[in-house]
This record gives structure tokens, C-alpha cells and sequence, in this order.
């Protein structure tokens, strides 16, 4: 097979993969939010965000150098094996001895329990690290995105049945424990390599220090990712985490939606134009923010306008307050669009590094923010959120203005969509004050009045982008 068919092939595992979980996982989350509630949910979120922050270290930190090394010995792996199992264990001794010390901070008994269980997931991970690195070095995502979809599949079943059996908190341990053994224990079986007794320190560093940056970039990404749960179940409630991941789970699955869709097609162009010198960057670059402005916007629209609705029909008044923060986040629904075009553009021109120093602005901001907001709650959470992501989208517009054109024309283009659908949203959200309506009736009628009327907005101010899809449909 050549590097072409295999480069193919694997994208296209990748995003069996990515939709894969993806579907399983929201799934799962809905019913089992519907079944817990928040508290439950807080106390996982804040102990996901001390483990995953640290498990980029075991699972990731040697695959990127794994991938990319041009020679790779038994030597290597079989050092990067044990190497990472200590590093594993080091950091489930020390979850385990702090365990009861972040209980007493976040006034959560049950959480000392619980970081110690969830924890050895550090272990797990650090053990299938290496042949997952093998999997990717050899394009084998087909086996990846067996052993993924089946662990979040397999998690998502146990832990509803758990849930239903009052397991409470447990069953979402259980989903994640399950999900980081079940594919690990299937990228062992999929690989033939195993690990000989031998270790060189010497190795394993210079493997760590191979993909340090890469590294450093995901410990920031991570960190800025979760450092909300943390300032959140500190300053106002445990429960308060669980309204807030609730409401940002359903923010990122939108967006992502989005990304998702628009990423396959926004890198290769950038990097296409840019390897071939092309004077067309500035005029692609403002035609992609034209079109996915037209085309997330109405996305973002549902979500604070007809979404608040389904949440209290699906979900009962027991997430209630999690509406509010659903449609601040929503209200910066521009920016995360903004930032997903960026996000290609600098990986297409080879500035990826741009991205980690977005990482830090957005952290800053969120931080600072936060600390400003707090005293408003919820509110203030969620506002400070999408607040971070409006600094983070100035920082954007300076550093594309500063080193490649321009943004004048972008900002001028951008005011139309964003006054139609500023309208959009404002007259469903007057109309639903004033009609009182059966909820489901309510539901399905501002639902579709959405639909209509945002598929008009884009057929009449950008037929372009129904041109554009066609286009990239027909070339596919």
C-alpha cells in the first residue's frame, strides 16, 4: 500500500473514530444526566480535570516521538515502556497521597474515593501508550478506532445501567475507567510487539525531550481546558461544575459539529495555497470566515434560543440552571468559529506554535475574568468564559493583521451575519415571551420557524456557500 492510499486511509479511520466516540459519548452523557443530576457530575468534572491535565504525560508524552522518529529500535520502545510505567506510577502515588488534601479544599468527602479509583487510569494509560505510538506509526487508526469506539461503547452501557441501579457518582467513574481500559487492552491486541526487560534512561529522555514541545503545547492546551472546573467548584459549588460541564458539553459538541466538518477541507486548502505561494490567502481567508459565519452562526442561534426549552423538557427543571450558562456561551459563538478558521490558517502557513501562545491568552483572560465574575455565579462563570474566547479573538485579528494582511475587509464582513442572526435570535427569543404555548408545541414550532428562516438568511445573503458545499462535495 502506498503512503498515499495509507495517508487516506487513515483519515478516514480518524474520523470513524472521532464521530464514533463522539456519538457514544453525548449519548451517554444526556441519559445519564437525565438519570444523576448535577451534583454527580460536578464531583466527576473537577476529578476529570486533575486527571486529565496529567494524563497527557502517560498517554502522549512518547507517541509524538514514537511517530515521528525515523528509526525506531526494540530498545527505544521497550525503554519508553517502562519508562512511562514508572512515570505512571509516580503520578498515581502522588494523586493517592493528595487525594484526601483536595477533598477537604473542594468540601468533598466522597472525592478522595474517587481520585484514588479513577487514578489508576494514570497506570492503564501509561501501559497502552506505547502500542497505541505503534498503531499510529504504522497507520493502523482502523485498529484504534476499533478499540475506542468499543471502550466508550462498552463504558456507556455499564455506566447507565449503573446509574439506573443508584450507583450515582460510580457510574460515571465506571464510564471512564472502562473506556481507558477497554481500548487499551485492544491496542495490545492488536499490536505484536512486547516489551523486552530492559530500560536505558538515557533512551527514554531523549525521547521526552523529542517531543517536549508538542508536549509542553498539550499540557498548556489541557490546563487551559479544565482550569474552570477547578476556579468554579473552588469559589462557588461543587454543583456549580456540574451545571457548567453540562452546559459546556453542550457547547463544545455543537461546536464541534463545526470544526469537525470544516477542518477536513480548511487545512489542506491553507497549506495548498501557502506551499504554492499563492497571493490568495487574504481573499480565501475572508471567503472561509464569510461562509462559516453563515453557516455556525444559526448553530449558536439554536442553542440560546430553541435549545433552553428542550433541556427543561428533556432534562426537568433539575438543570435549570444550567440555561443560563448555555446561552452565554452560545453568545460567543463567533469567536469559537473565528478561531477555528484561525486555527487552520496557522497550521496551513507552519506557525503552529501561534496556537499554544492563544492557549495562554485565553487562560490569562479566563482566569482574570473569572476572579472579576465570580460573584455573579453561574452567570458570571459562563460570561467569563465567552469573554476569554472575545480577548483571545482580538489577539487573532492583531497577529493575522501584524504578519499577513489586513483585517479590515474581515471585520466589515463579518457585520452582516452577525446583526442577522443577533436579530434572528432576538425576535424568537420575544416571540417565545410572548406566545405561551404547550411546551412541545413551543418546541417544534420555534424549532422549525429557526430552520426556516435561518436556511433563508444564508440562500439569499450567501448563496455562495450552498455553491461552495457542492463544489467540495463534487470534488470528493
Amino acid at each position: 500500500m502506498s503512503l498515499k492510499e495509507k495517508f487516506t486511509k487513515g483519515v478516514a479511520w480518524s474520523l470513524v473514530e472521532t464521530v464514533g466516540v463522539k456519538i457514544f459519548s453525548v449519548a451517554t452523557f444526556f441519559v445519564l444526566a437525565k438519570v444523576l443530576g448535577p451534583e454527580p457530575f460536578g464531583v466527576v468534572a473537577l476529578t476529570n480535570s486533575f486527571i486529565m491535565i496529567s494524563l497527557v504525560l502517560t498517554e502522549e508524552g512518547l507517541v509524538y516521538a514514537l511517530i515521528q522518529k525515523k528509526n525506531v529500535t526494540d530498545e527505544d520502545l521497550s525503554s519508553a515502556f517502562w519508562g512511562n510505567l514508572l512515570l505512571g506510577g509516580a503520578i498515581y502515588a502522588l494523586n493517592y497521597a493528595v487525594a484526601p488534601l483536595l477533598a477537604r479544599v473542594f468540601e468533598e468527602p466522597i472525592m478522595t474515593e474517587v481520585l484514588r479509583v479513577y487514578g489508576i487510569t494514570f497506570i492503564i494509560g501509561a501501559i497502552g501508550s506505547i502500542p497505541r505510538g505503534l498503531l499510529e506509526r504504522n497507520f493502523a487508526y482502523n485498529k484504534i478506532a476499533y478499540g475506542r469506539i468499543s471502550g466508550i461503547f462498552l463504558g456507556g452501557v455499564v455506566s447507565i445501567w449503573m446509574a439506573f441501579a443508584d450507583y450515582g457518582v460510580w457510574s460515571l467513574v465506571a464510564q471512564s475507567f472502562l473506556f481507558a481500559l477497554v481500548q487499551n487492552v485492544f491496542f495490545w491486541m492488536s499490536v505484536d510487539w512486547r516489551p523486552r526487560a530492559f530500560f536505558r534512561f538515557v533512551i527514554y529522555r531523549e525521547l521526552l525531550y523529542f517531543s517536549a514541545k508538542i508536549l509542553l503545547n498539550s499540557l498548556i492546551s489541557n490546563f487551559n481546558k479544565y482550569a474552570y472546573n477547578f476556579l468554579i467548584g473552588y469559589t462557588i459549588s461543587t454543583a456549580a461544575v456540574g451545571y457548567f460541564s453540562f452546559a459546556l458539553k453542550i457547547f463544545n459538541t455543537a461546536g464541534d459539529v463545526i470544526n469537525l466538518s470544516a477542518s477536513k477541507v480548511l487545512l489542506p486548502t491553507f497549506s495548498t495555497l501557502f506551499n504554492e505561494g499563492s497571493t490568495q490567502l487574504k481573499r480565501i481567508f475572508s471567503q472561509m470566515i464569510h461562509h462559516m459565519f453563515y453557516l455556525g452562526l444559526p448553530l449558536y442561534v439554536a442553542l440560546g434560543v430553541v435549545l433552553p426549552d428542550a433541556v427543561l423538557l428533556f432534562f426537568s427543571e433539575k438543570w435549570q440552571a444550567s440555561i443560563v450558562c448555555i446561552q452565554l456561551l452560545a453568545a460567543s459563538g463567533f469567536c469559537i468559529l473565528l478561531k477555528s478558521v484561525y486555527g487552520s490558517f496557522i497550521v496551513g502557513v507552519g506557525k503552529p506554535e501561534l496556537a499554544t501562545r492563544i492557549d495562554i491568552v485565553n487562560l490569562v483572560a479566563g482566569v482574570t475574568t473569572l476572579l472579576a465574575l465570580v460573584n455573579f455565579g453561574l452567570a458570571g462563570a459562563a460570561a467569563s468564559y465567552g469573554l476569554k474566547y472575545v480577548v483571545s479573538t482580538v489577539f487573532i485579528l492583531r497577529q493575522i493583521h501584524r504578519n499577513y494582511f489586513s483585517v479590515t475587509e474581515i471585520l466589515r464582513d463579518s457585520i452582516k451575519p452577525l446583526l442577522l442572526y443577533t436579530a434572528l435570535a432576538g425576535g424568537l427569543l420575544l416571540l417565545q415571551q410572548v406566545v405561551v404555548l404547550h411546551p412541545i408545541v413551543e418546541l417544534v414550532g420555534v424549532g422549525m420557524l429557526w430552520l426556516g428562516l435561518s436556511a433563508t438568511i444564508v440562500f439569499y445573503f450567501d448563496p455562495g456557500l450552498v455553491d461552495y458545499r457542492k463544489y467540495l462535495f463534487k470534488k470528493a
